[in-house]
């Protein structure tokens, strides 16, 4: 069986509202506390998870711009 990487467990989950401190992983800009935004986990082969969070009008996790023709 292959061991499963990164991009094997990328998974962008839903619309929320950010805690304090967070830059989008796109264009590394801060999000405001108003502001929606997108929350993603980011799987390890270790199993581990990382949290991380973008604007909603960047790019999502396949590389399309929200609201972009499929």
């Amino acid at each position: 069986m292959a061991a499963k990487t990164a991009v094997d467990t990328n998974r962008d989950e839903y619309t929320t509202y950010v805690p304090s401190g967070h830059r989008c992983v796109r264009c590394e800009q801060p999000i405001t506390l108003s502001e929606p935004c997108r929350r993603a986990t980011l799987g390890a082969g270790s199993g581990s998870q990382t949290v991380t969070y973008r604007h909603l009008d960047c790019e999502d996790l396949n590389g399309t711009e929200r609201g972009a023709s499929r």
